[in-house]
């Protein structure tokens, strides 16, 4: 039987708990059920269970191992590979800048401003990238915006809370 070493850092056992649950967790998304047995019967496994673990935190660790067995598939849904084809892409031609100009204005979100557009909301990502390129920000729930810059508004309030009434 190979001798092997194993260090385990110098944690708390509730922090030990917190570790061996990612780590199993991890292991039932990824390769399910084989995976979280694998974990669970893996020698950093063992060494924290004996050496990072009081006895009381020994029984969570087990209850935590086969409740997260439980839950988890015998196998994992087959994960495809992203493809850049069956994404939607949009074609920014002119008269779609053109749209996208004259419709920005109108929508305080970029979900609604996709679907304004016609494309489906998870497009938000790239309303935003258009409203920055092409200079098209979108309207305000506010009547108007305020001249002065946020920043500027939260220094007078902290210098105002500052000041005493004698001082004024």
């Amino acid at each position: 039987m190979p001798s092997h070493h194993i260090e385990i850092k110098r944690r708390s056992p509730r922090s030990h708990l917190m570790g061996l649950r990612s780590r199993l967790g991890k292991a039932a998304v990824i390769g399910g059920r084989t995976y979280v047995e694998r974990v669970a019967t893996s020698d950093e496994f063992a060494a924290i269970f004996l050496y990072g673990l009081d006895p009381e935190s020994r029984k969570v660790a087990i209850a935590m191992v086969v409740r997260i067995a439980e839950r988890t598939r015998q196998r994992p849904p087959p994960v495809r590979a992203p493809s850049r084809d069956e994404r939607d892409k949009i074609w920014w031609t002119d008269e779609m800048i053109g749209r996208l100009k004259a419709e920005a204005p109108k929508c305080t979100h970029n979900i609604e401003l996709a679907q304004r557009l016609g494309l489906p909301p998870f497009c938000r990502g790239a309303m935003r990238a258009a409203r920055s390129r092409h200079g098209s920000y979108g309207g305000s729930k506010r009547a108007s915006p305020s001249p002065r810059p946020a920043l500027a508004r939260q220094r007078e309030k902290a210098s105002a809370k500052s000041r005493c009434g004698a001082c004024v």
